[in-house]
Formats: C-alpha cells, sequence, structure tokens
C-alpha cells in the first residue's frame, strides 16, 4: 500500500515556515542590495519549491524514481512495487493526476537526453544510455520531442546563428 510521499510532509510544512518568517526581511535586503541576483535567487527558489510541491504528488513521486533508476529498471512494475501499489493501482493513481507512466518515462528521457547532448554523447550511446534497443527508436522519439532529429538539433546547438 502506498503510504505517501518521499519527503514528509511535515518536513516540507517546516521548509515553507522558515522561508516564511525570515523571507520578507531578507528578501527586501537582497532586493536592494543586488536586484539580478535577487531575481536569479527568486527564480531557482521557484523551482526548487515546483520540485516540492510535485513530490507531494504520486506524478511526482514516480517522475523521481524514473530519474533515479537504471534504464532497465523503467518500467511500471518495478517502480509500483517501489512504490508498494500493484501496477493497475499506480495506473489509476496516475491517470487520476492526469498524467500516465508512459507520459512520465517520456518527460524523463526527454530532460536526460538533452543532458547527455550537453555532454556530447554520440547518438548512439544516448538511445543505449536511456535504454533503447535501437537508436533508430530513440531518434523517432528525439524528433517527436523536439521537432527535430538528433543531428539538427546538435547542429542548432552548436551554431544558434547559421549563416
Amino acid at each position: 500500500m502506498h503510504t505517501g510521499p518521499l519527503i514528509p510532509t511535515h518536513y516540507i510544512a517546516q521548509i515553507s515556515d522558515h522561508m516564511d518568517e525570515r523571507g520578507l526581511d531578507s528578501q527586501a535586503w537582497l532586493a536592494r542590495r543586488d536586484p539580478h541576483s535577487f531575481h536569479q535567487a527568486e527564480l531557482l527558489c521557484k523551482v526548487e519549491l515546483e520540485k516540492l510541491t510535485s513530490i507531494s504528488r504520486l506524478a511526482g513521486q514516480v517522475h523521481i524514481l524514473l530519474e533515479m533508476s537504471a534504464p532497465q529498471d523503467r518500467k511500471l512494475p518495478v517502480i509500483a512495487n517501489k512504490l508498494y501499489l500493484t501496477p493497475r493501482t499506480l495506473h489509476r493513481h496516475l491517470v487520476a493526476e492526469k498524467t500516465s507512466f508512459k507520459m512520465l518515462l517520456e518527460q524523463v528521457n526527454h530532460q536526460q537526453a538533452k543532458v547527455l547532448f550537453q555532454h556530447g554523447k554520440s547518438v548512439q550511446s544516448m538511445a543505449y544510455a536511456l535504454g533503447y534497443t535501437e537508436s533508430a527508436n530513440f531518434r523517432r522519439a528525439f524528433k517527436r520531442w523536439e521537432g527535430k532529429t538528433p543531428q539538427e538539433f546538435v547542429n542548432l546547438v552548436r551554431d544558434p546563428n547559421p549563416v
């Protein structure tokens, strides 16, 4: 049976309370002192807060488990087992949150493919690293995600302003 979020809700509440207590004075000081740094810090905080709140939803927990899992373990039964759920129950809960295991897996693979591109990995090695058995399947998925083939994406990243 699913027992709750990976990060206890009371811990998330404590973080929020602490931020509220100290936030007003610190925010005003930093905003006056260095507006650019304040803006950057504010954006980072919003991203981190979104991550924390998504963890409290089951889809967020599945997303995190997919990110942490080896490609061969990114399967519905394996992830469901880690959450102490049956695959069918996990599927039902994800549908109730208006998502699916396949959608979450696609998001994780897309994010990780972009990171691998930044590290200069070949299409073949990326396909393998993400759990694709054929690089052609990875190419099709990448084109669906980005609207460009992996090679077109690499060319665009290397030279964003072609002549």
